[in-house]
């Protein structure tokens, strides 16, 4: 098998995923979409909430495209990040100096 069967192979496996997944694909788009509106602010605390939602909409992105091609471990890892960022996002709204929750000790 060469690479282009390869290549019409994952085509044809993309394709069966976006029709029979229309329903769930419409509400990722809108979650990812809603990510996307966040109300932008001027102040210098909520420049870690956005830096890190911004990363979650990305591994949300990534998580539905590794999805849809069946890359199932892919797809799970991106959820995973996608996860942990979301955590970090929310605790940054209590906490925002960026060094007391994503700095680096001397180890």
């Amino acid at each position: 098998m060469d690479l282009s069967d390869f290549i019409n192979h994952e085509e044809v496996i993309l394709q069966e995923s976006l029709q029979n997944n229309q329903d769930i694909l419409t509400n990722v788009e809108d979650l990812i979409m809603l990510l996307s509106d966040v109300v932008i602010s001027e102040d210098k605390r909520a420049g870690s909430f956005y830096l890190l939602s911004s990363q979650v909409r990305n591994d949300l992105f990534l998580c539905i495209l590794s999805s849809l091609r069946r890359h199932e471990t892919q797809s799970k890892l991106m959820k995973r990040q996608a996860i942990e960022k979301a955590c970090l996002a929310t605790y940054s709204l209590v906490e925002p100096d960026f060094d007391k929750f994503l700095g680096q000790d001397e180890n």
